[in-house]
């Protein structure tokens, strides 16, 4: 037997090895000019393009080797930063053809990457695209996921630049979400930070906010060791993401955290050689914020001289939001014509680049603001506008065409390896049935017993409703009869004792005396039974022990199919005797829906019951942590309406709140007096 069971073992090994078999994952670092997008001038972009020349041509000429091809993936990470497009375009062809005649999976990957980001740097987003979603199909054949969740990241990026916000902000989640696994990729930095953008353009500054401090710690934590990053890469990002929590402040109104924040960035970026271009962004952050703070002018002069640094490298959307945050800023001094002049500055810097969102946004503050009418103007406008909106509904096509048809060419390919795999699947597929078998038998019988004990659960379910149903039948029962008999006493005995009471007080008689005494006699006793038929219609089924004690074994029978958890706990300083019975009913009944509730649809894991005492009432709350539901459906349910009935009839308030996946809450208010 105990060789049988080696054999299979070993066998089971054999089959594993043969049907799991993947490539080696490579341990190359994330490319660190890539995840901060470095952007070089022309002049830097030829001197480079001149300087690896000799390598360029070095790597034209090299075999298909291992060793070669990572010659050439070295010379196109350098070569994708110049205008060069004949040598990389060369090597390029070149790299994929090597790749592919050698199966090199990541050595391809890796080509389309740099392909993807040489047409970004060019701003070519439809080709940047379609080399990004490339390289994410090929990462997902290698279950590499490491590589997965930055490509993802990368293509979020992409769709941010566009003006694609909702777009963007799920890729950057499916990037987190991927990147769980790996702690110490710095993409977790930027990712978080861009998660943050995509909110600070729907307003949800608390939520963005929240993000930006993730970044900050994640970096923060590792700057005593430098694992992740560099000291100069990391007090970069730092910078950044504390310039950006400056700008979030700004736009909330908050200026004095605004500065905060600022001061903070700019000690940072003084600590490192920081990018000229940044250096601008945190002044431009920092005098905008002063001169809210304090109104004066000077302030004004350090955002022009940052708008000339902007200039002097060309960057075309610094320049637009800095012309754009000075012509905010003149027309809070009254000086329209200045504040105008920037507006159409602004306005002349989109439109040279094509921006259309930020024409749009430039040319309403020159409309709103100018004291003439500009007919053309508008027209212009309203075309932009519905430009706009046609090259977002292009652009989103194009995409999904570009998605479409990446994914059926990937399709055609793995058929291919699909009918390889097939071949292999047949060969061992005779000795798998073999083992499944033998696992098959043990597998129904495994399947039965369970079957079983559910049966037995669902009849428990059962059992215990019935048991409760039985108890609020009896409560039921009771009452109705003592309500009777209270009834048939106070109609008939009292009514009848009134009337002998009163015939003997006109009876005439010389013992006045004894005539007198009867009277009282009678009096007493139609009192005593009045107090009878009172005290049970004031029942005593529910007094201060019993009513707890059936609000406690209710709950403990409680049993569905999600095994919600029910806690109970009740105030000891409610004394239950100050209510009467008709009060305790219904309190017993709302209850008892609300559970029925919950049982029925929440789905929740907890639930908490409470009695308390605020002031001169009684709180009942009951909260749950399931599905919840959306409270503003014209139709509510029978039983809701039921506990609202319920709760008038003894001057209660209920309130009922419930969100969407955040749980439900009952809170039923009612005075001691009730």
């Amino acid at each position: 037997m105990k060789m049988r069971l080696s054999s299979y073992c070993l066998l089971i090994t054999i089959l594993l090895t043969l049907i799991h078999c993947t490539p080696e994952k490579t341990t190359v670092k994330t490319d660190i000019d890539q995840l901060y997008a470095v952007q070089y001038d022309s002049k830097y972009k030829d001197s480079l393009a001149k300087s690896i020349n000799p390598e360029i041509k070095t790597a034209l000429d090299l075999s298909n080797t291992h060793h070669n091809r990572i010659i050439i993936d070295s010379a196109l990470h350098k070569l994708r930063w110049t205008y060069d497009s004949i040598n990389f375009k060369k090597l390029s062809h070149k790299a994929i053809k090597y790749a592919t005649d050698k199966d090199d999976k990541y050595f391809l990957a890796s080509t389309y990457n740099n392909i993807g980001m040489y047409y970004h740097d060019l701003f070519k987003l439809d080709s940047t695209y379609y080399y990004y979603l490339k390289t994410e199909n090929i990462y997902k054949s290698l279950k590499d996921t490491l590589r997965l969740g930055e490509t993802k990241f990368f293509q979020a990026r992409l769709l941010f630049e566009m003006g694609l916000f909702m777009e963007s902000e799920s890729k950057t989640s499916q990037s987190l979400s991927l990147l769980k696994k790996y702690p110490k990729t710095p993409v977790h930095y930027e990712a978080n930070q861009l998660m943050a953008l995509c909110l600070i353009e729907r307003k949800e500054y608390t939520e963005a906010e929240r993000y930006l401090n993730t970044s900050i710690n994640l970096m923060l934590k590792d700057l005593s060791t430098y694992k992740i990053l560099d000291k100069k890469h990391a007090y970069l990002a730092i910078t950044a993401a504390y310039g950006n929590l400056a700008e979030i402040k700004y736009l909330q109104n908050n200026f004095q955290e605004s500065k905060k924040y600022s001061l903070i960035a700019l000690n940072y970026a003084q600590q490192q050689k920081t990018h000229p271009v940044l250096l601008s962004f945190l002044k431009n952050n920092l005098a905008k914020t002063n001169y809210k703070l304090t109104k004066k002018t000077i302030y004004l002069n350090e955002l022009i001289e940052s708008y000339h640094t902007d200039s002097v490298f060309n960057n075309t959307f610094r320049m637009y939001y800095t012309a754009i945050d000075l012509a905010k800023l003149y027309q809070i001094e009254n000086n329209n014509k200045t504040a105008n002049k920037w507006a159409n500055n602004a306005y002349q810097i989109a439109t040279t680049n094509k921006i259309l969102p930020l024409q749009v946004e430039a040319l309403e503050f020159l409309l709103l603001n100018d004291d003439y009418g500009k007919k053309n103007e508008v027209k212009l406008l309203i075309q932009l506008r519905q430009t706009l909106s046609t090259q977002e509904n292009q652009t989103r096509n194009t995409f999904a065409r570009i998605a479409y048809e990446t994914e059926i060419i990937e399709q055609e390919n793995n058929k291919l390896k699909d009918i390889i795999f097939i071949i292999t699947i047949i060969g061992v597929g005779l000795v798998l049935i073999l083992l499944i078998s033998s696992f098959r038998f043990k597998l129904k019988a495994k399947n039965k017993e369970l079957k079983l004990v559910n049966e037995q659960r669902k009849a428990n379910e059962n059992i215990n409703k019935l048991i409760i149903e039985r108890n609020l039948i009896g409560i039921d029962s009771i009452k109705k009869e003592r309500n009777r008999i209270a009834k048939d006493l106070h109609d008939s005995v009292v009514n009848a004792i009134f009337t002998i009471r009163f015939n003997l007080q006109l009876l005439e008689t010389n013992n006045n005396n004894t005539k007198q005494l009867l009277i009282t006699e009678l009096e007493k006793l139609e009192n005593n039974t009045r107090d009878i038929s009172h005290d049970l219609i004031n029942n005593r089924l529910f007094n201060d022990n019993k009513f707890l004690q059936l609000v406690e074994e209710h709950i403990l029978m409680q049993v569905n199919s999600w095994e919600t958890s029910y806690s109970f706990h009740s105030d000891s300083k409610i004394n239950f005797e100050t209510f009467n019975a008709e009060t305790k009913v219904n309190l017993f009944f709302i209850l008892r829906e609300a559970i029925q509730n919950i049982n029925k649809y929440s789905k929740a894991t907890q639930c908490t019951i409470s009695f308390t005492k605020e002031n001169n009432y009684l709180k009942l709350i009951i909260s749950d942590n399931g599905i919840g539901f959306e409270q503003n459906l014209k139709n509510t349910g029978l039983g809701i309406n039921n506990m609202h009935e319920r709760a008038l009839k003894i001057k209660g308030e209920l309130l009922i709140k419930s969100q969407r996946n955040q749980g439900t809450t009952i809170i039923l208010t009612i005075p001691f007096n009730s």
